[in-house]
């Protein structure tokens, strides 16, 4: 008791137990989310400067016919599917990357092989509401 006669509220084992667990449950979470996203970022971040993902996202935005489709300016969506491979002896480059125009949505197609050195694009099209473009001419 204290100078006024009332007990001092004792604070539960239990609680403070629980606080901790669930304060180091939340702190592993956010590294987690932190890890994984830095991961991701770093991955995107990789394949965006690859010569393969800026030829095609370079020749998608300023093909007269796929700003006709989709409407200026026509821009990447900053999250896509697909993978680049490359070593010493060549690599591959299969992916797809949304566009969106003012008018209207597509979807940028690039499948490419590196030979000697030099790229060589099998698919490099967009599909566009208004049909297929054909971005290798």
């Amino acid at each position: 008791m204290d100078e006024y006669g009332v007990e001092p509220k004792k604070r539960s084992n239990t609680k403070v137990a629980i606080g901790v667990v669930l304060g180091l449950v939340i702190l592993c979470c956010v590294i987690t989310v932190v890890c994984v996203g830095g991961t991701v970022g770093v991955a995107f971040t990789a394949m965006r400067q690859s010569e393969p993902y800026l030829v095609g996202v370079e020749r998608a935005t300023t093909n007269t016919a796929v700003i006709e489709a989709l409407g200026a300016p026509v821009e990447p969506s900053f999250f896509f599917t697909g993978a680049v491979n490359q070593d010493m002896e060549g690599g591959t480059a299969v992916f797809e990357v949304p566009l969106t125009g003012s008018n209207a949505s597509g979807t940028l197609y690039v499948d490419a092989v590196l030979q000697r050195g030099n790229w060589v694009y099998n698919v490099l099209e967009v599909q566009t509401p208004a049909g297929l473009v054909d971005l290798r001419e």
